[in-house]
């Protein structure tokens, strides 16, 4: 009975100390960043390389710098003014019958008239745009019953030559208006060109 309880005895005592190791054995620790760091460093010395725990920061986009944009003044628009063309007139007879005086467009488009009385020896065309002009005079439908209404006689290079004999251009001259300009000494005095050389009075 000795033996038997010493057995039993010692079972105890063995079980007590395999329970007392068992209660008393420390917790296991929590890995800490020292230790997380020396895992990295030993990975890292057999050429492991583990994935990043979190994304790399954004970097903010960089703006560049934008020059101001300069505004100048805007163009002042240019005004063109109307100006006028004035002459003396004249007619191969004792009398200056009605005249109209008309200006047509060197370059073509509208043509600007005036018509003056019998016996007027002078014109003034106003309000015309600038421009170049060729002027040529003719006999008013409203002259007296007889007349050659129609004929005309121009501002040309004969009239420039002063009518003399021997002045043969009969070619009309440019008349040049500028913006505002009273054009004057434009006289239509060529009666004597070969009919057919002066554009028709226009109706």
């Amino acid at each position: 009975m000795t033996r038997g309880r010493r057995a039993i005895v010692g079972i105890a005592v063995i079980g007590l100390g395999l329970s007392a190791a068992c209660t008393f054995m420390p917790a296991p620790v929590p890995p800490t960043e020292a230790l997380a760091r020396m895992v990295e460093a030993t990975l890292e010395a057999q050429g492991i390389t583990l994935p990043p725990t979190s994304p790399p920061e954004a970097k903010a986009p960089t703006l560049e710098p934008v020059a101001p944009t300069s505004v100048g003044p805007s163009p002042t628009p240019v005004v063109l003014l109307p100006g006028s063309i004035a002459g003396s007139l004249s007619y191969p007879g004792s009398v200056i019958p009605p005249i109209r005086v008309v200006a047509f467009r060197a370059e073509g488009g509208p043509y600007f008239a005036v018509e003056v009385p019998q016996g007027s020896s002078t014109y003034v065309i106003g309000d015309i745009p600038p421009g170049i002009y060729h002027v040529v005079a003719y006999v008013a439908p409203s002259a007296p019953e007889g007349m050659p209404v129609g004929l005309a006689a121009g501002y040309s290079h004969a009239v420039a030559c002063g009518l003399r004999f021997g002045c043969d251009d009969h070619s009309l001259l440019a008349v040049v208006v500028g913006s505002g300009e009273a054009v004057a000494g434009i006289d239509p005095q060529d009666w004597y060109a070969p009919e057919g050389t002066f554009p028709p009075m226009p109706d």
